[in-house]
This record gives C-alpha cells, sequence and structure tokens, in this order.
C-alpha cells in the first residue's frame, strides 16, 4: 500500500498514526452526538477540527506537488466539514436526557466505526501479496 500513495512514506509513521486517530475520532465526534445527543456541542468543534485537517492537507499535497488528484478532494472534504460545523453552530442539536438505550446506541455506533476503520487494516495485513 505504501507503494501506491507516495505521501504515506513522507511522513512519519507516528504523524500517519495520529493524522488517522484524529480523523477517526473526529468522524466519531460528528456523528455520535447527533445519534444519542449526549454532548451535542462537541458536533460543531469536531467538525471545525476535521476542516482544519483537510485545509492543512491541502497545503501538505501542494508543497509536494500532487495538486492533482488530493488538493481537489480534500477541498470538497473541507467544504463538507466546514457546512457542518456551521450547520451545528447555528442550529445546535438539543440535549436529551441520558438513557440506557442512547448510551447503547452510541456504544455500538461507536464500535461499528472501529470495526469499519480496523477491518480494512486487518485485512490488509493478513493478506500481504
Amino acid at each position: 500500500m505504501l507503494h501506491q500513495v507516495a505521501w504515506f512514506s513522507a511522513v512519519p509513521q507516528g504523524l500517519f498514526v495520529f493524522i488517522g486517530v484524529c480523523e477517526g475520532r473526529g468522524g466519531a465526534a460528528l456523528i455520535i452526538p447527533a445519534i444519542t445527543r449526549v454532548a451535542p456541542k462537541l458536533a460543531p468543534i469536531a467538525a471545525a477540527g476535521l476542516a482544519v485537517i483537510m485545509l492543512l492537507a491541502v497545503g501538505f499535497h501542494i508543497a509536494r506537488g500532487e495538486a492533482a488528484f488530493f488538493v481537489p478532494l480534500n477541498m470538497v472534504l473541507a467544504a463538507v466539514a466546514a457546512f457542518i460545523a456551521y450547520a451545528r453552530w447555528t442550529v445546535p442539536l438539543q440535549p436529551a436526557p441520558v438513557r440506557a438505550l442512547r448510551i447503547v446506541s452510541g456504544l455500538a455506533v461507536f464500535v461499528a466505526l472501529v470495526f469499519a476503520g480496523f477491518a480494512p487494516v486487518l485485512y490488509q495485513s493478513t493478506h500481504t501479496h
């Protein structure tokens, strides 16, 4: 996989993992508060953080001369994240009382997100060619 996408080998592994963890947690922070209505103020903060990450990625790819594919993709993702942040700040989700069903549904979504994030990595590491 490192040979298919050139920028993977351009950053240290620790930074690569840190970026992935931030994006994964940001995605979870967009979805889980909307489902559970627990701490809904986290959604616009997470969206703004993801927009910043995508804008930093734009600068990184321009500096590496990879503007043809990665920059438009990162710009679209930054625009979507900025729209979500704006929408959640102007029309915030209303908190709801914490109930067992909300906690269980939030945990189920979190487990599904974790599985969706780690399944491709697990497959790639066990099916090397």
